[in-house]
């Protein structure tokens, strides 16, 4: 680790000593730390060139990002509304700005007052038309499943230009069905409960992680529970130079299975909700990803 760090610039030294090293001797292998498969591709170097160039002051930013779209999932509406407003929220949608971008027209100004041009946010919050369907809404804030083609398709297509007043209508009327549709969609909670059996009694060994990308750190909780129920052992480790969260987890795997053989028990149930990483554990072939060389150790 001296060696690294007074050979090579901090932030390099750094990406090199998070690079996951096998604790038994294996022969070298690539592997592509763009994708799960360790597999190249073009999209997913043009994703880290984008990683790369990324500002730092920004992850605070991305963070509040993340958790506004975690709630918007988690919302009970149509997925036609969620992805409209996750389009809408990065300009994903076929506004005048964007057309005009795209030379499919030639002018963007707002087809209803014809003064700015039509992005999102003057589709949504500037134009005088839609402030005055919010007044008649009686709503303060951008109501969050208005959609542009109760008007846009008509100004457009049809070529006629509807009043702040008909648009209040239009979207009460589609609130009220959509309101109807819900009721029928959700009638209510269904409870059903699974009741698994095993033939052998085994040792249960829980794990989970918890990964700080700010210090590249993550934290491995054990937990080891008897064939009766009871508590056998809890144990907590702290991995420092943890290159990703994909990395944190595989780690958690390697520490739950070699818990399970210094404990010398005959049979162990190992539970998790790694998913990719018990995947790659239970394949025949060599894992090429960047955590191949742990899930040799596994």
């Amino acid at each position: 680790m001296e060696l690294i760090n007074s050979t090579f610039q901090a932030n390099t030294a750094q990406k090199i000593l998070q690079i996951p090293l096998a604790e038994s001797n294996h022969e070298d292998t690539q592997a592509w730390k763009g994708e799960l498969s360790g597999e190249f591709s073009v999209r997913s170097a043009y994703k880290l060139l984008q990683d790369a160039t990324l500002d730092p002051s920004n992850y605070l930013l991305h963070a509040e990002t993340k958790k506004i779209y975690r709630k918007l999932w988690n919302l009970q509406l149509s997925s036609k509304i969620s992805i409209t407003i996750w389009r809408i929220s990065w300009e994903f949608i076929p506004n005048l700005v964007n057309l005009k971008h795209r030379r499919v027209i030639a002018d963007d100004r707002c087809l209803r007052c014809h003064a700015w041009a039509e992005d999102s946010l003057h589709i949504f919050r500037q134009c005088p038309t839609t402030i005055e369907v919010l007044q008649l809404l009686n709503l303060s804030w951008i109501m969050e499943n208005t959609n542009q083609s109760l008007w846009e398709n008509q100004i457009m297509h049809e070529r006629k230009n509807t009043t702040g007043r008909e648009l209040a209508q239009n979207i009460r009327r589609h609130m009220a069905e959509y309101e109807g549709a819900k009721v029928l969609q959700f009638p209510g909670n269904i409870n059903r409960y699974y009741r698994s059996k095993e033939d052998i009694p085994r040792v249960t060994i829980q794990f989970d992680a918890a990964f700080d990308s700010r210090n590249y750190k993550s934290a491995t909780g054990l937990v080891v529970w008897g064939l009766r129920g009871e508590l056998l052992v809890s144990k907590t480790i702290i991995h420092n130079i943890i290159p990703s969260p994909f990395a944190a987890e595989a780690y958690v795997c390697l520490e739950g299975t070699k818990l399970g053989i210094l404990m010398g028990v005959r049979s162990i149930k190992i539970t998790g909700d790694s998913k990719t990483t018990i995947r790659k554990c239970q394949m025949t072939t060599t894992d090429k990803s960047v955590i191949g060389a742990i899930i040799k150790d596994i």
